[in-house]
């Protein structure tokens, strides 16, 4: 089972930016996220839309099947753990395009560059399968440890 936390960014990051409208879907990282709770993941929307803006990203995102877990904030579960809820949302990964773009497209078997976690590692995932691999481009594995498939590195 997963437990990992992601927080992901609406405007620029699940669709392209074009605040205060919604812009086109990037529908290969909305893909990821909604096998990453179904594999037992959770799932944040850390935006800075607000009242309608946030209504409509959150009804744009159902559109696509993507749910979340909460709605710029902590999980219940950290908040329960920690006897606080900070402003910070806690996650284990964080997606957002003012860290590093997200791309959509790609084909299967490749190594699909997501962004970068909270320490400024790159996020890999292999694109037949969506298990994650936190390193630098130059070390990673040929073959998808999860599924086997031969993966090539896809960095657009």
């Amino acid at each position: 089972m997963n437990n990992k936390i992601i927080a992901v960014d609406f405007d620029g990051t699940l669709a392209e930016n074009k605040y205060p409208y919604i812009g086109e879907a990037n529908e290969e990282l909305i893909h990821y996220l909604i096998r990453h709770r179904k594999n037992g993941g959770k799932v944040i929307l850390w935006t800075c839309r607000d009242n309608k803006e946030l209504e409509d990203a959150v009804n744009w995102c159902r559109t696509y099947g993507l749910e979340f877990d909460a709605i710029n904030d902590n999980l219940p579960e950290i908040i329960k753990a920690w006897h606080t809820n900070p402003r910070k949302i806690f996650a284990n990964l964080y997606i957002d395009d003012r860290n590093k773009m997200v791309h959509k497209k790609s084909k299967y078997g490749e190594w699909i560059n997501v962004g970068k976690n909270h320490i400024g590692d790159d996020i890999w995932y292999c694109s037949k399968c969506d298990y994650d691999e936190i390193c630098e481009a130059p070390d990673l594995p040929t073959y998808c440890p999860k599924c086997g498939s031969r993966n090539k590195i896809s960095n657009r």
